[in-house]
């Protein structure tokens, strides 16, 4: 089960990745605007070129050149343009390795941590049942003694060594029920806390 931390650090991870992408496609606009800007341009061009054809013969040389330029221009923004697109996939596909590798490596922690936990589950429960099987066997050795003391004189056993005995053995009694009850409280947190 992941934790508040972990998840709070995936988070800011995610959070990091999606600034990332953001700057990438706030570059692609970048492009796309100037390749808009340069399309424009091109537009504009041949509607001169077309008035300078219909006034003046004479510069068909210019208009061939500057023609030449802008398709220079253009095919030097295609090129910008795809290496752009080339660029994205990568990174794109490095982000993606990235974080495939830390979820992998979280879930590694995950499936680690819950092992532990189904392994200090079946100690727990061995204890409890220990634990319990001394508590019958104090249980049963207590009602033994009661029965003896009422059975015994009172004059041939000491009655203050008797009850501070019997006082010490319920002491303990009560000692290992509340350890008992406080490893079931523990089994119950555990068991929910796997839920």
């Amino acid at each position: 089960m992941i934790g508040k931390k972990e998840w709070q650090i995936l988070g800011e991870e995610f959070k990091e990745l999606k600034e990332k992408i953001a700057r990438i496609e706030r570059v692609h606009e970048h492009h796309q605007t100037a390749n808009n800007d340069t399309h424009q341009l091109l537009k504009g061009i041949s509607e001169r070129v077309e008035q300078l054809e219909n006034n003046h013969v004479n510069y068909g040389q210019e208009f061939s050149s500057q023609v030449s330029r802008i398709s220079e221009n253009n095919d030097q923004m295609q090129k910008r343009i795809t290496s752009f697109k080339i660029l994205h996939d990568q990174a794109s596909k490095k982000l993606l390795e990235d974080m495939n590798l830390e979820l992998k490596s979280k879930m590694d922690v995950l499936f680690s941590t819950k092992k532990n936990y189904e392994e200090q589950e079946k100690i727990v429960n061995n204890n409890l049942v220990l634990l319990n099987q001394r508590l019958e066997a104090m249980g049963s050795e207590i009602s033994k003694f009661k029965q003896i003391a009422q059975e015994i004189k009172t004059t041939d056993f000491e009655l203050t060594n008797f009850a501070r005995k019997v006082t010490q053995e319920d002491a303990e009694k009560l000692r290992l029920i509340r350890e008992n009850e406080k490893l079931k409280m523990l089994v119950a947190r555990m068991r929910g806390g796997r839920r």
